[in-house]
């Protein structure tokens, strides 16, 4: 079974209901066989990517207050504990019953936020499967017959989005991790300057500077060990390499220039391959490198 025969398969199966945007998507993914026009599928392609945009930048809402909200609910929850008075007895109820609130409601938040951006991504995909399948009905059939090879060199031109994307994506998920934790860290060693001085007057409060200095070293430990700023260097890096590539070989510009359409592919493949393969070379080294550390 191939993906688009697949990607048919998936939407026979029970989901659901669905509304607006969404159910317009589906009704494409569940009629991939229709001869729907190219600029009606990208357009519906470039809804769901406004669509998950937006979702990302709630997404982000959701993992700050997640992080930093909490933390200001504690620290507050904290000082209001420390103080008396009648006054303060109430402010205090509330206090606990926020935090409590937030701290068990902030992991429900972002998993449903994740997987509303989950669902989005899986549309963007699939739609993407149905414009290629699209496309191989709508071309020449008896140049497929004549030559399979080309044909399949196509089809895997066609896949040079998809892969793009895929690389893309876990580059901005390394670098997201990665600025997470150099914001814990700079955040973090300020706030222990400032409350290693405020200890002077408030003894208290020393053991608020011993965990944050146990975790930002434990920020700065992960960023090392796992050196998620070059993980995301290189898919970014070779994400943009093959989108070179792909350019260049649907413009006929710089080394696929004066070249035969098979030509053209089966270089533009093999350069593909050799960057793929590049890549996944220099993850292996990372990997091995976490390896020997874990060993020693």
């Amino acid at each position: 079974m191939n993906q688009d025969e697949s990607a048919s398969s998936v939407g026979e199966q029970p989901r659901p209901r669905m509304r607006g945007r969404q159910a317009e998507w589906q009704n494409i993914i569940d009629h991939d066989d229709r001869p729907w026009h190219p600029d009606h599928i990208r357009s519906r392609i470039l809804d769901a990517e406004e669509q998950q945009a937006l979702q990302r930048i709630w997404r982000r809402v959701g993992l700050i207050w997640a992080i930093f909200g909490n933390v200001i609910l504690v620290a507050a929850t904290v000082v209001v504990s420390l103080l008396e008075g009648d006054a303060i007895e109430r402010l205090r109820i509330y206090a606990y019953v926020l935090t409590i609130l937030s701290l068990a409601g902030s992991p429900f938040l972002i998993y449903y936020q994740y997987k509303r951006s989950r669902n989005v991504r899986l549309f963007i995909k699939k739609l993407n499967l149905v414009l290629r399948k699209n496309k191989h009905l709508s071309g020449d059939e008896e140049e497929t017959q004549s030559d399979p090879v080309l044909a399949h060199q196509k089809q895997y031109r066609d896949e040079m989005p998809d892969i793009i994307a895929d690389f893309r994506e876990g580059a901005n998920k390394y670098r997201s991790v990665h600025n997470r934790w150099q914001s814990v860290i700079i955040i973090g060693s300020v706030l222990t300057s400032a409350i290693t001085t405020a200890s002077v007057s408030f003894g208290y409060v020393r053991w608020v500077a011993v965990v944050v200095s146990f975790i930002v070293g434990l920020a700065a430990g992960f960023t090392g060990y796992f050196k998620y700023r070059e993980r995301s260097f290189n898919l970014q890096w070779t994400s943009d390499a093959i989108e070179r590539e792909y350019q260049s070989v649907e413009l006929r510009v710089g080394k696929y220039a004066n070249r035969s359409e098979p030509e053209a592919f089966a270089l533009f493949a093999s350069v593909v391959e050799q960057l793929r393969d590049e890549q996944a070379k220099r993850q292996q080294q990372l990997d091995q490198h976490v390896e020997i550390k874990r060993e020693q």
